[in-house]
């Protein structure tokens, strides 16, 4: 066989189906790419309204606190608890 600076069709063909599956997987991740950002964008969102009903949260535990002159911790706990036994009220 001749030796040549050119490809031979065989090899021409191999290297086009090797950019071709380079092009799919770019494609690929390129869209998983968009996903990540765009879910990252939805944590954040979700990371937000995490802080705001926390923010109330803690808000009702103080005026829960006030009421009935006590600590915002032992406020707390007599929430948590009361909701608890409502809790297993209802299964029972």
């Amino acid at each position: 066989m001749e030796n040549t600076k050119h490809l031979l069709p065989e090899e021409a063909e191999t290297m086009t189906g090797l950019v071709e599956k380079y092009r799919k997987i770019y494609a690929h991740a390129t869209r998983l790419g968009k996903q990540i950002e765009d879910l990252q964008a939805e944590m954040l969102k979700v990371t937000a309204e995490m802080t705001y009903i926390s923010g109330e949260e803690n808000k009702f535990y103080e005026e829960v606190a006030t009421r009935l002159g006590i600590e915002v911790e032992e406020a707390r706990k007599i929430v948590l608890e009361e909701i608890q036994n409502n809790i297993n009220q209802m299964q029972n």
